[in-house]
């Protein structure tokens, strides 16, 4: 079953690629098939009809052209396979006789629908085209091969299952050309031959084997090339445009030639021979590493995404790094540099440059260096730095003795000037020299400088220039000031939009000329500003022009109440005018009443009066309240009380009078109740009602009042008196009132904030938990009850205030008093339900730590501060609701004894690398060594703010995409696997 899995899956690929099937007459022997018939010998002499040339013999035929006509699809049920040694032989038995067509090579038995009836002397057509004399048919396939002259490659193809037999020097074609990672490491393969046609191969790692040379020219899926520790003297990377990763070390390369590798992004060729490398048209690379090489230059200029520049042991002379914006990393150890400016590049973190002959070295402006080694340059006596205290006091920069550590290595000259003049006023700012960070001062030595905003006088200043940190000497300034005139206009008044507004005059009343800006607007209020013609010692003016709006008075409809004058209107004849049309001249009279129908008005603001627009009037009668009857008493205060409906009416205003206070409703329908009314309402009292029609937000008149007496007895109740005031001891503590008689339900209010929520309950009791959307820890409610009596909702009693617990959360039991293992332990505390962080206190008596974190533990080495080998007292509080809760109960947790990591014997050091880096879209983290604990990842952008954490089991580190929702830049990967932690810096393009 595998042969015949295996030859069916060649043939399969020979159809793919559209080879020649081979079909050829020959002899058969007698073989037994499946079920162990003995057959006679069969002589072929088949024709097959060809649509167009008519009988034809078997022939070389293309697949393309003749094998989908031909169709020998499905002719029957059973089938064997066997390798004779040279070649594979396949029986089939035919259905209703012992007849057997053996077949070399593989048929497809897709379609068993096409099968002809009968036994093989029957079969005269199959699918319509005609078969003549067949006794046996026979099929021959020509397999293509790869040669594969190295005995060790092909043993290495057999043990990985790609080569089905060791030892004849070849290989499927059609199989490796699937290959897509092919590991073929330290197996003594000294000839690659045949390497070309793996033609989708993308990882190639050869690494540790004896290839002296090798041509990859062509193979553009490769992705990752492991060439390593070689014979290597030559390699033709042409046309590898998909290579990303490439490492050439210890072989035996004078010249590589890299042009063409655009997605070339980590490159390692140390130990090696090579005199000159070519990065031209590589702008993406992220990692080179060349040490230990015959180079005399190097040219990185442009590479904006370099992380890391490692070239020790090189003969380089010269280095420019400027620009480098993204290295992390410089190591030139052992090379000929006599010069290195490294200032602005702000994410350096590590500096290697000892072993030179350096006589200058700038490292101003980098905040981000933490290791910086420049021992051995006996010529270096001065180092250029932004912070020289900082830099002293650094221990993990080393340097020799002889150097010191300045911010400015050369001397800065004094700045220059010339004698100045100016109207008076004028500020310092308005000094001119020629210099960089220039300071003025009123004396020659000595002295404060003098802030930009100080008005000047006659007599002489002085500046001085500041360049790395060093000032020079001061140069004499003489300034001489004039008395300007100031100049004045007459204002202009008030124009209306879009009204004609004249030039301003370019002359002052002073007589002053000048211009004025910006340019006139009458479109609206605009302040000018002149300014007198150069060499004038005069004033600037400013002028505001103010330009009214015309008022936008759209057309619309009202509805007033019958008898409505328009002397009512507030400004009428003023600032409002009412027309009878369009065109009319004169506007009504003030006593005019309107009626129902089509007016004209105008309204004027400012002086600008708007066009007419059309005004359509709807009269109506007032409303009256008609349920209950006027003076008669409420059952309930939840009694509805009705007006007469207003035909086109949208809603409606009810005004309560009564129990020393006037309150309003406004409800959608005709009719209201007492309990929708703010405030409380008063048991045998009497309120005088009225109400008013609106349209659609417009209210007309009140009609006439209506007096209504409250029910003489009032059923409320409250909660209890020994729950008010008190803390609940949790969530669901029970929350009672009192029992009214006769009550079918009760409904509690729950008030905080100014938000209000209700939990309606068959008993007198309720939990505050069960609120819609939970209730808030540590907050105070203000809590009233209503019964339900009769059917009828009965007013809320006397509200009550409740307090609920706070939410408060501790370090786990089982980790009190116990020792950290390490810093990268995680200490855990209680988790809290719906909390937004955890602060971790940590205090020994002389000192207070804190750590603010998402999650409900922590980890000592995410922060510094704290002590080794020390007993703290550690609490937790939690923010709820925006608010930081008070700490919980304290907890005594010791420090570890030291902060290095640990690795036990039987593990390799955790070794995580992004691929790619630069990305585009996505990356994913290919992690090395380690062990099976999960790993926590975190993602900070330069900033600091944390973009992405998640823990995930070491073995699917890797298969998880990272970065889809990252904005372009560069950011900080840190991972922790137990004691092991490693930051990778990436970059999003």
């Amino acid at each position: 079953m595998k042969q015949h899995l295996f030859l069916k899956s060649v043939v399969n690929k020979w159809q793919l690629h559209g080879l020649t099937l081979l079909l050829a007459l020959f002899s058969l022997t007698s073989k037994s098939h499946a079920q162990g018939n003995n057959n006679p010998n069969y002589n072929i002499t088949t024709y097959l009809n060809s649509p167009s040339n008519g009988l034809i013999p078997f022939e070389s035929v293309s697949i393309g052209t003749y094998l989908g006509k031909v169709k020998f699809y499905g002719v029957v049920l059973d089938s064997y396979i066997n390798w004779t040694g040279t070649r594979w032989e396949m029986g089939y038995d035919f259905q209703g006789g012992d007849q057997i067509v053996d077949y070399i090579g593989w048929i497809s038995y897709a379609n068993y629908g096409d099968r002809p009836s009968g036994n093989g002397s029957d079969w005269t057509t199959v699918n319509g085209y005609p078969i003549a004399s067949m006794s046996g048919t026979g099929v021959l396939f020509e397999p293509q091969y790869t040669a594969i002259p190295d005995a060790n490659f092909e043993q290495a193809l057999f043990d990985l299952g790609i080569d089905a037999i060791n030892g004849d020097h070849q290989v499927l074609s059609s199989v490796i050309s699937e290959v897509t990672d092919l590991q073929i490491y330290s197996r003594q393969i000294s000839n690659l031959s045949g390497i070309k046609d793996f033609v989708n191969l993308r990882t190639l790692h050869f690494g540790g084997n004896q290839v002296t040379n090798l041509d990859l020219s062509g193979m553009s899926h490769i992705q990752n090339l492991y060439a390593n520790s070689n014979q290597l003297t030559s390699i033709n990377l042409s046309g590898l445009t998909s290579l990303s990763y490439f490492n050439c070390s210890s072989n035996q390369l004078t010249e590589l030639n890299l042009q063409g590798l655009t997605q070339l992004s980590t490159f390692n060729c140390s130990y090696n021979q090579i005199t000159s490398l070519d990065f031209s048209g590589i702008a993406g690379l992220g990692s080179i590493d060349c040490n230990f090489n015959q180079l005399s230059s190097l040219d990185v200029h442009g590479m904006l995404y370099l992380g890391g520049l490692s070239c020790a042991y090189n003969p380089i002379s010269q280095l420019n790094v400027s620009g480098l914006t993204a290295l992390t990393f410089l190591g030139f150890e052992h090379t000929s540099i006599s010069q290195l400016d490294a200032s602005g590049l702000t994410l350096l973190n590590y500096l290697y440059v000892a072993d030179n002959q350096l006589t200058s070295l700038n490292l101003s402006n980098c905040p981000s260096l933490f290791y910086m080694y420049c021992n051995n340059n006996p010529n270096l006596t001065c180092i250029a730095v932004s912070d020289v205290s900082a830099a002293s006091a650094n221990t993990y920069w080393n340097k020799d003795a002889t150097a010191n550590y300045s911010i400015n290595c050369d001397p800065v000259l004094a700045p220059t000037a010339v004698a100045q003049t100016f109207c008076a006023g004028v500020k310092v700012s308005e000094l001119v020299a020629t210099g960089s960070n220039l300071q003025w001062f009123a004396a020659a030595t000595g002295g404060s400088a003098l802030a930009s905003n100080v008005t000047l006088a006659t007599g002489t200043y002085y500046v001085s220039q500041t360049v790395g940190g060093s000032e020079s000497d001061r140069t004499a300034v003489s300034v001489t000031l004039n008395t300007p005139v100031t100049t004045t206009f007459t204002q202009v008044s008030p124009i209306c939009i879009g009204a004609t507004l004249a030039d301003l005059p370019t002359t002052s009343n002073e007589g002053i000329a000048g211009t004025w800006s910006p340019a006139l607007n009458n479109q609206a209020t605009t302040t000018y500003t002149f300014t007198p013609n150069a060499g004038v010692c005069a004033t600037t003016a400013n002028m505001t022009i103010t330009v009214n709006a015309t008022p936008a008075l759209a057309a619309q409809s009202y509805f007033v109440a019958r008898g409505f004058q328009l002397s009512t209107i507030s400004g009428y004849g003023t600032s409002y005018k009412v027309f009878a049309s369009a065109n009319a001249v004169t506007i009504l009279p003030a006593s005019t009443i309107l009626t129902s129908g089509t007016y004209y008005a105008t309204q004027t603001q400012n002086g600008c009066e708007s066009p007419r627009s059309m005004l359509t009037i709807q009269t109506y009668p007032l409303t009256a309240l008609y349920s209950p009857a006027c003076n008669s008493r409420l059952n309930t205060m939840a009694d509805a009380i009705s007006c007469s409906i207003v035909a086109n009416a949208t809603n409606y205003l009810f005004e309560v009078t009564g129990n020393g206070s006037t309150r309003t409703i406004y409800t959608s329908t005709n009719s209201f109740n007492l309990t929708q009314l703010q405030g409380t309402n008063a048991y045998n009292t009497a309120y005088s009602i009225r109400v008013a029609a609106g349209f659609n937000g417009q209210y007309g008149d009140f009609g006439s009042a209506c007096s209504f007496t409250t029910p003489a007895l009032a059923n409320f109740t409250q909660v209890t008196a020994s729950m008010c005031g008190t803390t609940l001891a949790a969530l669901t503590t029970p929350l009672y009132c009192n029992q009214i008689a006769g009550a079918q339900a009760y409904r509690f209010e729950f008030t905080t904030g100014g938000v209000s929520k209700t939990i309606d309950s068959a008993t007198n009791s309720v939990q505050i938990n069960n609120l819609t959307g939970g209730a808030a820890y540590g907050t105070a409610y203000s809590v009233r009850v209503a019964a339900q009596v009769g059917g009828s909702w009965q007013s809320y009693g006397t509200s009550c205030t409740v307090t609920t617990p706070a939410a408060s959360s501790q370090i786990r039991t089982n980790q009190c008093n116990t020792t950290l293992a390490n810093r990268w332990s995680i200490l855990y505390c209680s988790a809290v339900t719906g909390v937004t962080a955890y602060r971790f206190e940590w205090s020994n008596g002389g000192s207070t730590l804190t750590y603010t974190s998402s999650l409900s533990n922590m980890q000592l080495g995410n922060y510094t501060g704290w002590a080794v080998s020390t007993t703290y007292s550690v609490r937790v509080a939690v923010q709820f609701g925006g608010t930081w809760q008070a700490y919980g109960s304290a907890c005594n947790v010791k420090t570890p004894a030291t902060l290095a990591r640990e690795i036990s014997e039987n593990e390799t050091a955790l070794t995580v690398k992004a691929v790619p880096n630069p990305f585009e879209t996505e990356y994913v983290l290919m992690a090395q060594g380690g062990n099976q604990t999960p790993v926590q990842v975190s993602v900070y952008d330069m900033l600091g703010k944390q973009v992405e954490q998640f823990s995930v089991e070491a073995s699917d580190l890797e298969n998880r995409s990272l970065g889809t929702n990252y904005t372009s830049g560069i950011y900080n990967v840190m991972i922790s696997q137990g004691d092991d932690q490693q930051v990778v810096r990436i970059i999003k393009k």
